[in-house]
């Protein structure tokens, strides 16, 4: 039995949301939460876009910050190709890590139901966690 539902506004959002758990429809909910995600795709990738596009002004680290970096992007590999070293050192960066770590999160509480775009710093390496708060005050 399909069922086709239009929702508008975020109050009728979170009112199927609600009536979705407490009916036990969880499927229906991930299936809801999955769809929001996809819609916020291209705002997320623009997030990514302009973090990568920011005029960073400063010291680069040299070359053993860029090899402490790819070191940590490869930490827990098992096989090491030439490939996989030559991607983890170019995608170093630090825009590039930043831009990496947006996502999209899909929230569904009671109070209000939402999707937010923001920077996910447990998969930065832990010296850049700070970072992504610093790109925001526009220095």
């Amino acid at each position: 039995m399909a069922t086709s539902v239009t929702v508008t506004g975020t109050e009728q959002f979170r009112d199927i949301a609600v009536r979705l758990k407490e009916a036990g429809h969880g499927e229906l909910r991930r299936e809801l939460a999955r769809a929001m995600r996809d819609a916020a795709a291209p705002v997320v990738q623009d997030a990514q876009e302009r973090v990568r596009s920011l005029p960073v002004v400063g010291v680069g680290g040299g070359a053993s910050a860029r090899a402490a970096r790819s070191r940590h992007a490869l930490r827990g590999r098992r096989v090491l190709s030439d490939r996989v070293k030559m991607r983890a050192h170019l995608r170093s960066g630090l825009r590039d890590t930043i831009a990496r770590a947006v996502r999209a999160q899909v929230s569904t509480s009671g109070e209000s139901a939402r999707v937010r775009v923001q920077v996910h710093k447990t998969v930065l390496p832990p010296r850049q966690r700070t970072l992504p708060g610093h790109l925001n005050t526009g220095r």
